[in-house]
Parts: C-alpha cells; sequence; structure tokens
C-alpha cells in the first residue's frame, strides 16, 4: 500500500493527476495493476495530507486551492522555516555542514545546465529533488522533530500548481543565491541571517506563485 500511496502522491505533485480531477478507484487499480483496496487505502492517506478531497456524487478529487488558501499557507511556511533555519542554525553538526555544501554544488550544477538551457523545463524534476533535500536537511538540522513533520505536509501544496515549471534561468540563478545565502549562514552558526534569508527566500517564491495564480 505504501507504494501505491508514493505513486498517487508523486502523480499529484508533478501534475500528471491535475486539480479537481476526478480519482476513480477502479481506474486507477487497472493503471497499476492492482487490486482496490490498496488503491482506496492511498487515498485515505492522501486524503489526510490535504491533497486530495471527498465530495458527494464525485468521490476523490486531487484537491484545489484559492488563492486565500495559498497564501495562508505560504504564511506559515515563513514562520516555520524562518525558525527552522534559525534553530538549524544554533544546532547543525559538522555532517550538516557537509551535506549542505555538497547540495549547493549540485543546484550550481544544475543552474549551469539550465543557463545553457534558458528555462527549467526539462530539468524540473531534478530542481525539486535538489530543493526538497536541501530544505528537508535544514529541517532535521534544527532538531525539532516536529518541523518536518509539519513543513512536509505544507511543502506540496505549491507544488501541485506547477509553479517551478515556470522559472527561467534567472529565478534559478536567484534560488540558488538564497541556498548559498542560507547554507553559509547555518554553517557558520549564524542564526538572525539564516532565518531572515529563509524568510525571504519563502516569500519570493510566494510572489512567484500567485504571478500565475491571480
Amino acid at each position: 500500500m505504501s507504494d501505491t500511496y508514493e505513486t498517487l502522491r508523486t502523480w499529484i505533485i508533478r501534475g500528471a493527476l491535475e486539480p479537481n480531477q476526478r480519482l476513480l478507484e477502479a481506474q486507477l487499480a487497472d493503471q497499476l495493476k492492482i487490486s482496490r483496496t490498496p488503491i482506496r487505502e492511498a487515498l485515505r492517506r492522501l486524503e489526510i495530507e490535504g491533497l486530495i478531497r471527498f465530495t458527494p456524487n464525485r468521490g476523490a478529487v486531487v484537491r484545489s486551492y484559492s488563492v486565500d488558501e495559498i497564501n495562508h499557507i505560504f504564511n506559515l511556511r515563513v514562520l516555520l522555516e524562518g525558525f527552522a533555519a534559525q534553530q538549524a542554525a544554533y544546532n547543525r553538526n559538522d555532517q550538516h555542514g557537509l551535506e549542505i555544501i555538497f547540495l549547493i554544488e549540485q543546484f550550481k550544477d544544475l543552474y549551469e545546465q539550465v543557463k545553457t538551457d534558458g528555462i527549467l523545463e526539462g530539468h524540473v524534476d531534478k530542481f525539486v529533488e535538489i530543493n526538497q533535500k536541501f530544505h528537508h536537511l535544514i529541517w532535521n538540522a534544527s532538531e525539532n522533530p516536529q518541523l518536518p513533520y509539519i513543513l512536509d505536509r505544507l511543502m506540496v501544496i505549491p507544488l501541485i500548481y506547477k509553479s517551478y515549471h515556470k522559472y527561467t534561468y534567472e529565478q534559478v540563478g536567484n534560488s540558488l543565491t538564497a541556498h548559498t545565502t542560507i547554507g553559509n549562514a547555518v554553517i557558520h552558526k549564524d542564526p538572525v541571517r539564516a532565518e531572515i534569508a529563509m524568510k525571504e527566500h519563502i516569500l519570493v517564491g510566494r510572489d512567484h506563485a500567485f504571478s500565475f495564480l491571480i
């Protein structure tokens, strides 16, 4: 069932299943060549996570979010991720520092590829992978076990709207600069700079999402 859940979750996050699209148990079971029972269980987990909802007459559908709801989500991310970065600067260990450096180097390599192409399209999966690993690393370095649990649910929501697909190479470069600033602040144990840089990074992401949602 876990594999079924992960598959459906990935399809939603990457846009293969779009907001307001119906999720028919029989159809999904046929696609995945499994029975309907694990599909049903996976859908319940996705409902709890906030990625789908059950509606009268239509059954399960991929959840859509209003502009106000997305704004609330980003406001929470600003507060919580800023706090996470601050705490990471206090609590990170040497291994966290090495992993931050490694991810920033991966990001630099990706940026050079995107710069050559002029757009992120074709590199979105790699961008999302590096971005998620970086944020998860900061959350874990905070040494607060509740933060990854809460933030993981908040972070996937904007991905439904495929906001990263709209990034230009300049915006990827700006994201790289932000990650570098946050990472260096955490490595050098500068909690004030880490918190401020993370908050600004999330706000820039919010403004970009709104630029094509509104």
